[in-house]
């Protein structure tokens, strides 16, 4: 055979050498480890070994909502809300000087109901004057007297939502339905119903409290969050010697609500929500294993109510689990903000005394990559501030109740010769 030729057949046995059947058997095991993945799932009941419950991270004065309720039985919450004063004199446009108010003619009062039930029929606001020295101490007590016998106004949201032009003709009120959930209210009171003393400024304070046909919650829009009510003064003033028509907006000076019954103290078992808002530091002694070569595959918090969760009927909440930068008690800082990898989540029932499961999974990930973070976690309510609900647990020091953690992870995987 030539040399040409040798190497012609060495290049052909070499294509043939190289060629794959993609149908021949498979031959795996010649190749890979042996084992099998396995899966445990087991029940932690003794790794929270310390909780506490806090108090007034935040207050009705500073809370995105102006929380309404009348639910007898469970809570009546009501609305105030102080005004700035018009003041006295008024500076027209392309005027230097300050002239004075004659005499008022009427305010506009918007109010944004931000939530509401729409399942409920013929809800109703009743906006009562209150005394214009109402402050963050004012209690529900307080204003016993001016809910009683100081009603200014009522109106039915639903029948003006209704109503041609969404508008009363008699009394002129009316509403903008931004939203199915969503309306601002406008009430158009009279000087009888907003009268202005020179002596005070025009310092007006109202108060609101809702009913309908059946029990039934609202939230209205408060300074924090950015739709608060607003007043809109029509006045005359003496314009050299010429008596001109003009507006003015005032916004809130002051704006809360109050609400009884009172949340009961702080006692042994964990409390989440209410207002002043509650939270509860759970802290974890995570096992040794798995931090060293386990696979955590899921992981759920499980918490036993001591009492039902309080709120209006039908409502549900989000429970947080939340992983902190530093254990500071109280004043334990969350991690990550809104990143949900730092943080687990499981619904709870207005009424319901069932067992409540989060999700942690993402925590305990975090935990066991992460060991200079403290195992540590707060219970918080997803809705803080926004609703008037509470839920309190049972400890970790519970005999039989106690909180417990249920956690699915696989096993070392057993490496063999091939």
């Amino acid at each position: 055979m030539t040399r040409r030729g040798l190497m012609a057949a060495c290049a052909v046995a070499l294509v043939l050498g190289c060629t794959e059947d993609p149908t021949a058997p498979a031959t795996c095991p010649d190749f890979c480890p042996g084992g099998n993945i396995t899966l445990v799932d087991t029940l932690l009941t003794t790794v929270i070994e310390r909780d506490t419950a806090y108090r007034g991270y935040l207050e009705p004065r500073g809370s995105a909502a102006l929380l309404a309720a009348s639910l007898p039985t469970v809570v009546d919450s009501r609305p105030i809300v102080l005004f700035q004063s018009l003041g006295k004199t008024v500076q027209l446009a392309g005027d230097t000087a300050q002239r004075n108010i004659l005499v008022t003619d009427s305010v506009r009062l918007a109010l944004t109901v931000i939530r509401r039930d729409t399942s409920v029929r013929n809800l109703r606001l009743q906006l009562y004057r209150l005394p214009r020295n109402i402050d963050s101490t004012t209690s529900f007590a307080d204003l016993t007297g001016a809910f009683t016998d100081s009603l200014v106004r009522t109106v039915n949201v639903d029948s003006l939502v209704r109503a041609a032009n969404h508008k009363d003709t008699v009394t002129k009120d009316s509403v903008f339905v931004a939203t199915n959930l969503s309306v601002r209210v406008m009430l158009k009171l009279g000087q009888a119903e907003a009268p202005f003393s020179p002596a005070d400024s025009g310092t007006l304070a109202y108060g609101v409290r809702i009913v309908a046909d059946t029990f039934t919650s609202a939230a209205f829009g408060s300074n924090e969050s950015g739709d608060p009510p607003i007043i809109n003064w029509f006045f005359s003033v003496d314009s050299s010697g010429t008596t001109t028509h003009t507006t003015r907006v005032v916004a809130p000076q002051f704006d809360s609500y109050v609400f009884n019954p009172p949340l009961a103290p702080l006692d042994s078992t964990l409390a989440v929500g209410g207002m002043p808002s509650e939270r509860s530091l759970l802290r974890v002694v995570l096992p040794r294993r798995f931090r060293d070569s386990t696979q955590i595959v899921r992981a759920t918090l499980q918490l036993m109510p001591s009492t039902i969760a309080r709120g209006a009927p039908r409502d549900s909440f989000t429970l947080v689990a939340h992983a902190v930068a530093a254990d500071l008690g109280g004043k334990s800082t969350l991690l990550g903000g809104t990143d949900s990898s730092y943080f687990g989540t499981g619904p709870v029932l207005i009424g319901s005394s069932d067992t409540v499961r989060v999700e942690i999974t993402r925590i305990l990930r975090r935990w066991s990559t992460d060991t200079l973070l403290p195992n540590t976690f707060v219970l918080r309510s997803g809705s803080e501030g926004i609703i008037l609900t509470e839920i309190r647990f049972q400890p970790s020091q519970h005999p039989t109740l106690a909180p417990t953690i249920r956690v699915t992870y696989s096993s070392p995987f057993p490496f063999g010769t091939p």
